[in-house]
């Protein structure tokens, strides 16, 4: 009976102790495992968000409209140099607010740091642009983005750098990007245009060759059969006429039967030694003997 009147009594003191206890635990418990996954949760939105940002980013990186409200008309540094950039209207773009090294792109996500340089002054190249002498760099953009998730101290991401080609003048100042130029701009912004066919650029450029030149005009008369003492036709046809007179002269007062026969072998002689040349050189220059 006593035992029964007991155990209507209910808990006893230490009981209902141990029981706030074990409760109290699973509370603890469980209002930290809400907290973890909690964070764990943001830090992956923060991630994602910050994967967006960095691409949307970019793609208004490489666009003229970047160029020209942030970077035309600023020097190119040689080491990193905080960066300002004016108009981004992408993903995480807070109204009119630039993009700079603190600016918040989200509750959970704000820009580490941003910055640019000349990726390497010995990769400079010329490059002519309507006309003016400018030089082409590679400036680099690196941009840093950091988590911010309570109770989580800030957690810096991945650096990312974008490389953008620009023109710069004699004293490294930013004239002009050419990411954002087709093949057409890029050829008209040097004086030309492409080839439809071969779908080359061709450069306006000309040359003019000024000067004068003198065609020798061949003369049979004074080259060949004129008075040229190496190939004379008429001095050999005199030699010829002489010969034939002479050894018909010797024939007819002496009766010398070899007369003709020295005359004939004397025009042969004569016919080879003054007549080969000149009747070479007259067939070369398609002229002839008219004596």
């Amino acid at each position: 009976m006593k035992s029964i009147l007991r155990s209507r009594k209910g808990l006893s003191l230490v009981e209902v102790l141990i029981a706030a206890a074990i409760l109290g635990i699973v509370a603890v418990a469980i209002s930290s495992v809400s907290v973890y996954l909690k964070s764990n949760t943001q830090q992956y939105l923060a991630t994602s968000e910050s994967t967006e940002f960095v691409r949307s980013l970019s793609n208004w990186m490489l666009t003229t409209d970047a160029c020209q409200s942030s970077l035309v008309g600023q020097a190119l540094p040689a080491t990193s140099t905080p960066l300002v950039l004016n108009g981004y209207k992408g993903f995480g773009a807070q109204a009119s607010t630039p993009i700079q090294t603190g600016s918040a792109i989200s509750l959970q996500l704000r820009v580490n740091s941003l910055t640019y340089f000349d990726k390497d002054p010995s990769l400079a190249t010329p490059f002519m642009y309507n006309g003016v002498n400018l030089s082409r760099r590679i400036a680099i953009i690196s941009l840093s983005t950091e988590t911010v998730v309570e109770p989580s101290a800030p957690r810096q991401l991945k650096t990312q750098n974008i490389e953008l080609p620009v023109l710069v003048d004699g004293t490294n100042t930013i004239q002009f990007c050419l990411s954002d130029m087709n093949q057409a701009q890029a050829c008209a912004a040097q004086g030309g245009a492409v080839n439809p066919i071969t779908g080359q650029c061709l450069t306006q450029t000309s040359c003019e060759i000024t000067g004068s030149y003198s065609q020798p005009v061949s003369n049979p008369a004074s080259e060949c059969c004129g008075f040229s003492p190496d190939a004379n036709c008429t001095k050999v046809c005199i030699y010829m006429s002489v010969v034939l007179l002479a050894s018909s002269a010797i024939y007819e007062y002496t009766g010398f039967a070899y007369a003709d026969a020295l005359g004939t072998l004397g025009l042969a002689w004569f016919s080879y030694k003054e007549g080969k040349e000149c009747f070479e050189k007259a067939a070369n220059k398609h002229c002839g003997c008219d004596h």
